[in-house]
């Protein structure tokens, strides 16, 4: 498993000066940058895999190397739901 570096700054600067904007698009802001940081890390584009397959992946990952815990398998889950919701948007 080839991990990638965490995405630069800029973004994680950018989500948080959406903090207190629209609900609505600070969640979109938030799911696009979930996205893209899984995406980055397996090396996958949008015609290649849903998210729901990296969010599946990202869960396998984690369940073979035993850090995976119910409360993590749980958040994964609404992780994936949430993007569902908002795209729906």
């Amino acid at each position: 498993m080839a991990v990638k570096k965490i995405p630069p700054c800029v973004d994680i600067d950018r989500l948080l000066s959406l903090q207190h904007s629209d609900p609505g698009f600070f969640i979109l802001a938030i799911n696009f940058f979930n996205e893209g940081y899984l995406r980055n890390r397996h090396g996958q584009t949008y015609d290649q895999a849903l998210f729901s397959d990296l969010i599946s992946r990202l869960r396998k990952e984690l369940q073979d190397t035993g850090y995976l815990s119910e409360r993590d398998f749980q958040c994964l889950n609404v992780m994936n739901q949430g993007a569902i919701h908002a795209n729906r948007v």
